[in-house]
């Protein structure tokens, strides 16, 4: 990604460790979907951190994704979510980045390879903890947007709720576009649900299903 910059707008306590949803080598596999006004992709994508350090930022842990098969809605390919990492580590379409997990907030870079490299222009999926149900805050993204081709300014308004689930919900407007972002959590599984989607420009959705864990350890 070019010329990209995030802003936070608040300072999180980069602290590593207290992993206890993302434990080293254990497995979530997500069923991903990707619309947009002319296409539709169906494809599982494997998550998965390991013990180490994300490069030389030791507030973070390395953080893996892996791409199962791709399906096109124009052809016959058989979807596949069996799990990628029975010769552990799976080692092919693989893509590396870090995140944080400790006793106070979750914190995941979200996967950025061929038609899910839009989700950098939203909020990476984040929860405090514990979650404070009702709270209000915001977002920010500047940088030149690639699929776009310009330079982008979105403010996200971001809200929490609280029930089955804690749901972050963030909207921000642009030009008579909308961007929208929902997460949903759950104490023992982390990251369950992700939609995101631009409104009415490109009318581009992309959602991510929790369906399986594997522990490998």
């Amino acid at each position: 990604m070019k010329n990209t910059l995030i802003v936070c707008l608040f300072l999180f306590p980069f602290i590593a460790g207290a992993q206890s949803v993302y434990t080293p080598y254990r497995e979530f596999i997500y069923q991903v979907q990707y619309r947009d006004s002319s296409d539709t992709n169906e494809f599982y994508l494997s998550m998965w951190t390991t013990d180490s350090t994300w490069e030389a930022d030791v507030s973070q842990r390395q953080l893996f994704y892996a791409y199962h098969n791709w399906h096109n809605g124009k052809s016959q390919q058989v979807l596949n979510k069996d799990s990628l990492a029975a010769a552990w580590p799976y080692r092919q379409n693989i893509e590396s980045t870090g995140f944080i997990e400790n006793e106070n907030q979750v914190w995941l870079h979200p996967p950025r390879w061929s038609t899910l490299s839009i989700l950098e222009y939203f909020p990476f999926p984040e929860l405090k903890r514990p979650a404070k149900c009702g709270s209000k805050y915001r977002r920010a993204f500047f940088g030149h947007a690639d699929f776009l081709d310009k330079t982008i300014l979105l403010l996200y308004r971001m809200k929490v709720t609280c029930g089955e689930y804690v749901i972050v919900q963030g909207v921000a407007k642009h030009k008579g576009e909308e961007w929208r972002t929902v997460t949903q959590w759950d104490d023992n599984l982390g990251l369950i649900h992700l939609r995101c989607e631009i409104l009415p420009y490109t009318n581009t959705s992309i959602n991510l299903q929790l369906v399986d864990i594997v522990e490998h350890r």
